[in-house]
């Protein structure tokens, strides 16, 4: 959850939700403090729903919407993954060099990945 204060306010700094991958599962840690004009020179826009993840050096923005990239969950270990809506209530998923179809209540859609930095 985006969180914001007089003295962020003032310093147009937002502080963001942050998490790493332990095991396999999605880790909360401390909240992570950007400058908002550079978050906006990359087209991320801080709102409610906004969470950091760092994923191979990189760090990810999410925001929890419907489209592209997405952080997913399946059998409790979460993954960032390229998904595709395929008829009858299946998902295309890609790993790596290759794709699976699942029904798309074996996966859970945390968020959708908007930029990497």
């Amino acid at each position: 959850m985006y969180v914001s204060d007089k003295s962020n306010a003032v310093h147009n700094t937002v502080n963001l939700p942050y998490f790493t991958f332990k095991d396999g599962d999605l880790v909360e840690e401390e909240k992570l403090q950007f400058d908002r004009r550079y978050l906006e020179s990359k087209r991320v826009l801080p709102n409610d729903n906004l969470i950091v993840i760092a994923k191979n050096g990189d760090l990810v923005f999410d925001d929890k919407a419907i489209s592209g990239q997405y952080l997913i969950k399946i059998d409790e270990d979460a993954s960032i993954n390229s998904l595709q809506k395929l008829p009858g209530n299946k998902v295309a998923i890609a790993f790596s060099n290759s794709t699976v179809q699942l029904d798309e209540r074996d996966i859970e859609v945390l968020g959708k990945i908007i930029t990497r930095l």
